[in-house]
């Protein structure tokens, strides 16, 4: 058996939305970290967005557009056309409901 046959094909939102998480986790402690500064950088309130949608990408995993398919056609378009209805919405609604903690967030400390 060679090791190309034993190499796992993931699919394109699990590989995104580990890079999500991982991306919104670090812009949520360096957030959270960093709240009582008067001057703080607006980006960091994508943070949590980006952990809901990358936890939403994760356990909707968009179909069987694999992370090889979307490396050679280099369009995350077709991760979109190609997945379930469930699951853009479940990606949608995770990314709104991030989007209304980060200005929650926002309003209760002043940055608004």
């Amino acid at each position: 058996m060679s090791d190309s046959n034993l190499k796992k094909e993931y699919k394109a939102a699990t590989v995104i939305g580990l890079t999500f998480l991982i991306v919104g986790t670090l812009l949520t402690i360096i957030l959270f970290l960093s709240i009582t500064k008067s001057s703080l950088y607006k980006i960091l309130f994508a943070g949590p967005s980006f952990v809901l949608v990358g936890l939403s990408m994760l356990i909707f995993s968009g179909g069987d557009f694999t992370y090889q398919q979307l490396k050679l056609e280099g369009n995350v378009k077709s991760l979109w056309s190609t997945a379930p209805l469930m699951h853009k919405i479940a990606w949608t609604v995770s990314g709104c409901i991030g989007i209304l903690i980060s200005l929650k967030v926002m309003n209760h400390y002043g940055f608004m």
